[in-house]
Parts: C-alpha cells; sequence; structure tokens
C-alpha cells in the first residue's frame, strides 16, 4: 500500500468465506481498491462512497439489530407498521428485524430531523419512523441499531448503524444512518501501520450476527 505520509494503518480480515474487510486510516485522503477489484467501501467523514467490480454484495442494508432490551417489542410494532416488506424472525439472542428489499446507502453518511420523516418517502426514514412509532415510546438519548446485509452468497455482513437522537421533542431530534463495518467480527486479521494498534483503529465490541434462517424466499 502506498501511503503518502507516517500517519497510516491498516486491517484486513475475513467476514465470511470469500468476502473481506479493509479497514484504513490515513491522515490525508483515503485507501482506494486497485482497478478490477470487487469492492464496496465508504469513508463518512469525507462523503466517499465507492461501489465498482459487481458480485453479490452491495452498499445496502436489509436487516437491523438491536441489543436493547426493549428492542424486540419495538421490532415487533416496527415490522406490523411495515406489514410485508418486513419481518421479525425468532431471536436467539438480539433482536433481528429483517426488510424484503434492501435499502441502499446513498451517500456514507446521512441525517434528518425526525420531526419531518413522515414526509420523506425515503425507505430509511420510514423504518426509522416505524421504530419511533411503536411502544414503548423512544426513551430521550442515544439508541443505537446495527444495520446490514444478508445474501445467499456471504450470509449476515454488517454493514452500518442507524441511530436515533431523541430530545425533548421531535422537533429536536434526528436520525443518524451511517455506512461502517466497525460491528463486524474478524478473522484470520492482519494489520500493518505504524498507527495499526493507536486509539484511531480501536474497534468495538463486535455484535454477533443473526443465527436464524433468512425469512423471505429467494428471487
Amino acid at each position: 500500500m502506498d501511503f503518502p505520509d507516517h500517519r497510516w494503518a491498516a486491517r484486513l480480515g475475513q467476514v465470511a468465506p470469500g468476502l473481506w474487510q479493509l479497514e484504513t486510516l490515513q491522515k490525508y485522503g483515503y485507501y482506494r481498491a486497485p482497478e478490477g477489484t470487487a469492492a464496496v467501501g465508504g469513508q463518512a467523514p469525507d462523503g466517499y462512497l465507492v461501489e465498482y467490480g459487481g458480485g453479490p454484495f452491495s452498499a445496502a442494508w436489509n436487516y437491523l439489530v438491536t441489543t436493547e432490551r426493549s428492542g424486540a417489542s419495538r421490532f415487533a410494532q416496527a415490522a406490523g407498521l411495515l406489514g410485508e416488506d418486513a419481518s421479525l424472525p425468532p431471536a436467539t439472542q438480539h433482536a433481528v428485524l429483517c426488510l424484503r428489499t434492501p435499502i441502499r446507502f446513498e451517500r456514507p453518511l446521512a441525517s434528518w430531523n425526525l420531526s419531518e420523516s413522515h414526509l420523506d418517502s425515503a425507505p430509511a426514514a420510514r423504518v426509522a419512523e416505524a421504530l419511533l412509532t411503536g411502544a414503548p415510546p423512544p426513551r430521550r438519548g442515544r439508541t443505537e441499531c446495527v444495520v446490514g446485509l444478508f445474501t445467499f452468497e456471504f450470509g449476515w455482513v454488517h454493514t452500518g448503524a442507524l441511530t436515533l437522537f431523541i430530545d425533548n421533542s421531535m422537533e429536536q431530534s434526528w436520525a443518524e444512518l451511517e455506512m461502517t463495518g466497525r460491528f463486524n467480527a474478524l478473522s484470520g486479521t492482519k494489520e500493518v501501520g505504524p498507527f495499526a494498534h493507536s486509539m484511531y483503529m480501536e474497534r468495538p465490541t463486535p455484535v454477533p450476527t443473526p443465527l436464524v434462517a433468512w425469512p423471505f424466499p429467494t428471487k
């Protein structure tokens, strides 16, 4: 890898058989995968989103996972509101809400005011509104759901996070959708670079992928 300065690091790990995740840190700019590589990637702060090479994996999500105690109840309410577009399979560890049609990341980081989400027909805003409309009422503070993409080729792969920031009113509350693979568990990890083991490359505790069958039939 050709980085122009000393503040860089790279971490490569396997997410699923035949699917690898590359995490990079560079003081200026970003790492671009070589042409001809089937790649999906994003860098939220720079608004950088790339997808080329084809294949079953894409910059999208069709499931949500929550680790909150009230998550199962909220997901059940949301599934009812979303109707045939959603399914709530039996949870084995954390509650999971599956969507029939994948929602694309149009950009690596997007946010919107929750008081206006009911006027937005965008799929992500519709899912966020369904999560808010059901009981119990959303608690004040930050509520995060991991989102990911299920494909029959690679299984369950986390591709981002949907976060609801709830304040005193909906006018003061907003949602944020970020494309990131930081919640994936990586195997066969390799790390290189001067900043490979710095605080800038720390990862949160991985969120286990659902241990359930995909509820919708293959097309």
